[in-house]
């Protein structure tokens, strides 16, 4: 079995409160060994940086980010974003 190249990217603003929980999860993520083919990236508020290593092929992405959905505070939400139905069995070209 193969190991998947994956990207967790730490995504916010490090200099604000909620919004730093991105780029601090990635430092807590550091702290111990990743899974063979993970990487962890804080890339804070930088998205041009973010853009070029998403283009770099990875076979999944995995945004940590705060943001408003409505919940109670420390609300973990999850969205899968599959715009093209690929994993859903839809076309691949």
């Amino acid at each position: 079995m193969t190991d998947l190249r994956s990207l967790v990217a730490g995504v916010g603003n490090s200099f604000g409160a909620e919004e730093g929980f991105g780029p601090a999860a990635v430092q807590e993520l550091r702290r111990t060994p990743l899974p063979a083919g993970v990487t962890a990236c804080d890339f804070s508020n930088r998205s041009r940086d973010l853009g070029f290593t998403i283009a770099q092929g990875w076979e999944a992405v995995v945004f940590l980010a705060a943001s408003v959905q409505g919940a109670a505070p420390g609300t973990l939400s999850v969205f899968e974003l599959d715009p093209f139905g690929i994993l859903a069995g839809g076309p691949t070209s």
